[in-house]
């Protein structure tokens, strides 16, 4: 008999210890700002001179954009992450207009659906800036997207050094990534423009 009130009180103390541990505050944890995961840069080679076609149909190479930093963005008028990283990409075009290309390349069947989402965005955004460094190409084939850089899904970027190779590729619209990047290609390339230590 004893045994059951002992284990009856041992019950509700335990019953009581939950409730009021239930109701008190739960301790506060510190919570970190998110920092971008850093970025791993390659040094890839495109080969051949690739040519592309801009959207009033004139031709010209890649290589003539090099010199400077290139961001290859591969989107789709269809494709709703494409519609809300490129006005994204553009002013991040904006701010660094003397050090970087964006080479946008719509993958659209008909060009005129590209030019309707980017019309459709300067609508939706009338303070967005179209800077000059901006480039609108076309791709209907799939020839530059797929044959040369390999593309799988859209959005895909690809970010070339001023050398023209690929320093990274970015699957989807990861512009946290893009940025951090962005920010290692520019330190790299300040590195390298060092003069070497004295001996």
């Amino acid at each position: 008999m004893k045994q059951k009130v002992i284990l009856i009180f041992l019950f509700l103390l335990a019953s009581l210890a939950a409730v009021i541990y239930d109701h008190t505050d739960p301790p506060k944890t510190l919570t970190l700002p998110p920092t971008a995961k850093p970025v791993t840069l390659t040094n890839m080679p495109l080969s051949g001179d690739i040519q592309l076609t801009d959207f009033s149909g004139k031709s010209f190479p890649l290589s003539d954009l090099y010199g400077r930093i290139i961001i290859v963005n591969f989107w789709a008028s269809w494709c709703l992450p494409c519609a809300t990283e490129l006005p994204a990409l553009l002013e991040i075009a904006a701010k660094q207009q003397d050090s970087l290309t964006l080479l946008a390349v719509s993958v659209d069947d008909k060009q005129e659906n590209a030019e309707k989402l980017l019309k459709l965005i300067k609508t939706r955004k009338p303070d967005l800036v179209f800077p000059k460094n901006a480039l609108f190409a076309w791709d209907p084939q799939k020839k530059i997207a797929q044959d040369v850089f390999q593309t799988t899904r859209y959005p895909e970027s690809y970010i070339l050094g001023t050398d023209g190779h690929i320093k990274v590729k970015i699957v989807g619209d990861d512009l946290e990534k893009l940025r951090a990047a962005l920010d290692a290609i520019n330190d790299d390339q300040r590195n390298s423009n060092k003069p070497a230590a004295p001996r």
